[in-house]
């Protein structure tokens, strides 16, 4: 059946239907091969991931027991 539960971010350049110059947006990837091949986007570096912040204990002192 294909590919069609796969998504690809892309960055648009153009504006196209609903999706605006300038934003990220994740996009079936037949439509992103059309969109890319047409100028319309390019496809966007995956984003990072949040660092994650370290809980300090309870007493204020930040030192693994």
């Amino acid at each position: 059946m294909g590919n069609y539960g796969m998504t690809i971010r892309l960055k648009f350049e153009k504006e196209w239907r609903a999706y605006r110059a300038s934003e990220s947006y994740d996009v079936p990837k037949p439509l992103a091969d059309i969109l890319v091949s047409r100028g319309f986007a390019v496809v966007a570096p995956k984003p990072k991931p949040k660092a994650r912040k370290r809980k300090k204990s309870p007493d204020g002192n930040d030192k693994n027991p």
